[in-house]
């Protein structure tokens, strides 16, 4: 939730949580790290016609694009 931004400001916003998460890694014994990548949908939600169910809907639906075009990535959902 960012209230009051913009969806450039929310895809910039997701990027960075996307790239900086890809960077870490866990050592899970020695020897042995791990890496994780994240995808994100994001959803703008325009209007007061439009429940806050149905926008999280459509930023769900996003992240399940972002998974299918390949993982690591932020996808934008466009408003139904």
């Amino acid at each position: 939730m960012m209230p009051g931004a913009s969806l450039a400001a929310a895809l910039a916003r997701a990027e960075t949580w996307r790239a900086a998460f890809a960077k870490e890694s866990v050592t899970v014994r020695e020897g042995v790290s791990l890496t994780c990548t994240i995808s994100i949908g994001v959803a703008l939600h325009h209007s007061r016609k439009e429940t806050f169910d149905a926008c999280l809907d459509r930023a769900d639906a996003a992240l399940y694009e972002a998974k299918r075009a390949g993982r690591n990535r932020v996808t934008s959902a466009e408003p139904a």
